[in-house]
């Protein structure tokens, strides 16, 4: 987790903003809808997202994010899939 959101950071050069508008969790799963912003090379991006967390014995065992058509198509233009932080 920490990886996956070091390299967001490190993408967004520190820009990156994460807005969040519902929580929904119990003690084994968590859904959190955000809307995140940042900007890249002079390119302002801001996307709606959905994560989905799995938890078991207090501690996060699973991460999926998923996001809208803006976010697909921005890391598109970023190059190999490797580059891409994990969606």
């Amino acid at each position: 987790m920490l990886a996956f959101f070091g390299k967001m950071m490190e993408v967004y050069a520190g820009t990156l903003r994460v807005k969040v508008y519902d929580i929904l969790a119990n003690d084994d799963h968590g859904v959190v809808l955000t809307r995140e912003r940042g900007e890249t090379a002079g390119q302002a991006v801001s996307y709606a997202g959905t994560h989905i967390w799995t938890f078991r014995d207090g501690r996060c065992t699973e991460f999926l994010a998923m996001n809208d058509g803006v976010y697909n198509r921005f890391w598109a233009t970023r190059g190999s899939a490797s580059s891409a932080p994990p969606a």
